[in-house]
């Protein structure tokens, strides 16, 4: 069992490292060297919109694994509202960030920069990355609740197989806005089926319309935190 498991595992991980390196090396190989260095500071830029909802993660699965072993749905519901909450605002507030003064993020990696084509690769892959970032809860209550082998099919058939069709020719036929599109769409629909097969399969509906009773369960943390600093 163990075997079986670290194998899907191992095949997530793959093809997540495919899916962030790929679109920079088909961009090398189809339009050289100076293409290559332009969309690669664009694509290191806009991986903040994912990266900022690691440590959310990192606190919200061993308490997802506790509630899991404990039977404990009801905390298992609300940590669930807290991580896709915590998880969607922080990648709003970095797109905000970044797209408040997208050439000035730009042009501190260097002479690689296009003032016009860069901060347009920079919104179309910040609007795949946010998707990416608010699944990640999906993707992690499929892969604790048992499901690792429906996640390995589902990455390792999206980006060992669509992706690389998808920009080779987005990349061909529309230069780096191809690649970009193609690497954003992917990342969309990957996204999509990430939090489909969460709900269809063991249940857990992470997209939810934030009324005022799951904002208050999601950022409360923050507000109790908040008020005992007033208080001292």
């Amino acid at each position: 069992a163990w075997w079986q498991s670290s194998r899907h595992f191992t095949l997530v991980m793959m093809a997540r490292v495919l899916r962030d390196r790929l679109d920079v090396l088909m961009v090398g190989a189809l339009l050289g060297f100076e293409a290559a260095a332009i969309y690669g500071i664009v694509a290191r830029v806009s991986i903040l919109a994912a990266m900022v909802v690691e440590p959310i993660q990192s606190m919200f699965q061993p308490r997802a694994s506790l509630h899991f072993a404990r039977h404990d749905e009801s905390g298992l519901q609300r940590d669930i509202v807290q991580s896709v909450y915590w998880s969607a605002t922080a990648a709003l507030v970095v797109c905000a960030v970044l797209f408040g003064a997208p050439a000035f993020w730009l042009q501190l990696f260097g002479e690689a920069f296009d003032p016009q084509l860069s901060i347009l690769l920079l919104i179309i892959m910040i609007v795949g990355r946010v998707p990416t970032a608010i699944s990640s809860t999906a993707n992690s209550l499929l892969l604790m609740s048992g499901h690792e082998k429906l996640v390995s099919r589902l990455m390792t058939s999206i980006n060992f197989v669509l992706l690389p069709i998808s920009l080779y020719f987005g990349t061909t036929l529309a230069g780096m806005l191809g690649a970009a599109l193609a690497v954003s769409g992917v990342r969309i629909l990957t996204s999509g089926l990430v939090i489909y097969f969460a709900w269809a399969v063991p249940g857990y509906l992470i997209l939810s319309v934030p009324t005022p009773e799951r904002l208050r369960v999601a950022f409360k943390p923050f507000y109790n935190a908040l008020s005992r600093l007033w208080k001292n």
